[in-house]
């Protein structure tokens, strides 16, 4: 995703053997910057942000693991 938006849509192009060119640098950036006071409330961010985080660590884990 960050290849196509960047590569693509930036201009700079996309990591693919046709577009690699070994005595040219590329350096695309695409920023997307999002202020969470315009979407939600604070409070309603932060709950739905714990939540996930204790979602993703409440995963067992894997067989034969140690960790």
């Amino acid at each position: 995703m960050c290849d196509l938006l960047a590569g693509a849509l930036a201009g700079g192009g996309t990591n693919r053997p046709e577009t690699q060119v070994s005595d040219t640098i590329i350096n695309s950036m695409l920023s997307i910057i999002i202020e969470p006071a315009a979407l939600t409330n604070a409070a309603g961010w932060k709950a739905e942000a714990d939540a996930l985080c204790d979602w993703v660590k409440s995963s067992p884990a894997r067989a034969g693991s140690t960790q």
